[in-house]
């Protein structure tokens, strides 16, 4: 009998292997500006809601992901999927407005409607017994990165370039 965990791998590396051998879509279309155009403090105060988690309400999870928005200098979009461990499918989950709580952002929702190719920024993983409350991974944009240890104490961020953190103008994390 063959592991769940090969047939996705095996799945996956011909999936890459068809996509490499096509050419490259281009760059995805510009963000709507309610989102470009963020500042890091409006861009932090975008939440995910908890009640929209990749595996919220599965009975006895011990992990759940959780979704970064795109905007600010987070522009790239990725695309996420959840593998159905029955059928051994892939779904893509897109992005929906009403999976994120937007605070005291100012993000004009209505230039999100209808989005539903924006994708994500990143993710978060999330661990029994602390799930909702704190990550215990996060992926974010092309250079961010940081995990826990076994503590729940974080170590080292680890990000690719900043910009500006000397100043007493905005950062700026590309």
């Amino acid at each position: 009998m063959v592991k769940l965990s090969v047939l996705i791998f095996a799945g996956l590396q011909s999936m890459a292997q068809a996509l490499a051998k096509k050419p490259w879509g281009g760059a995805p279309g510009p963000l709507p500006d309610t989102l470009a155009n963020l500042t890091p403090q409006a861009y932090n105060s975008i939440q995910y809601d908890a009640a929209h988690s990749l595996w919220n309400g599965v009975a006895n999870r011990q992990l759940d992901i959780q979704f970064f928005h795109v905007g600010m200098g987070f522009r790239r979009r990725v695309r996420m999927f959840s593998v159905d461990t029955t059928t051994h499918l892939a779904r893509e989950i897109h992005f929906r407005p009403e999976l994120f709580k937007y605070n005291d952002a100012g993000v004009d929702t209505t230039q999100l409607e209808g989005q539903s190719d924006l994708g994500f920024a990143g993710f978060r993983v999330f661990k029994a017994p602390e799930l909702a409350r704190r990550d215990v991974v996060s992926f974010l944009g092309a250079s961010y990165f940081r995990a826990v240890d076994d503590t729940y104490q974080y170590g080292l961020s680890a990000r690719g370039l900043a910009i500006d953190t000397y100043t007493d103008g905005q950062e700026e994390f590309p």
